[in-house]
């Protein structure tokens, strides 16, 4: 009993330095983007893979640098993921964060879905998917929102001017 005491304490160390060294690996795509500025929308993107109508594209409100760090911050840290996603909302309502380079063309693109609770982004972020879950024999990724993620999305929001409940 003392030996498996003891294994049991080496196997859990060992699976948390790996998970710590996992999370550490984990590189946010935005922090090395090249960008110039960045712009908020409504319901800009179809998807993200989607080319945003340059008519529209005039129309987004400008993120300060500040702001600009928050986002990168927060989509960036695993602790913002954590939570199923929440898709019951028919009306799908995106917030759409355009990142430009600096001959003005689209080089990245967060959409987040507040109400149903995650976000897609061009280039992927990898942090979304850090926490999974065993269903069965399946597993599935945890890319919703935690509630700290919520909270800290909710605030980023705010300070931008848009109202979420």
């Amino acid at each position: 009993m003392k030996y498996y005491v003891i294994f049991c304490f080496f196997c859990l160390s060992g699976f948390s330095c790996a998970s710590q060294n996992l999370k550490e690996s984990l590189i946010n795509p935005f922090d090395t983007l090249n960008y110039t500025h960045v712009n908020v929308y409504k319901n800009l993107l179809h998807g993200v893979n989607a080319k945003p109508p340059k008519r529209e594209l005039k129309k987004g409100k400008a993120l300060t640098k500040d702001q600009i760090n928050n986002l990168i911050d927060i989509v960036g840290d695993t602790a913002t993921y954590g939570s199923a996603r929440r898709e019951v909302n028919t009306i799908f309502e995106s917030f759409d964060f355009i990142f430009f380079s600096g001959s003005n063309e689209v080089i990245g693109q967060i959409a987040i879905s507040y109400n149903n609770n995650y976000l897609l982004s061009n280039p992927f972020i990898p942090a979304s998917i850090f926490y999974k879950q065993a269903i069965g024999n399946d597993t599935i990724n945890l890319s919703g929102f935690s509630d700290s993620g919520r909270l800290r999305v909710q605030k980023l929001l705010t300070n931008l001017g848009i109202n979420v409940k």
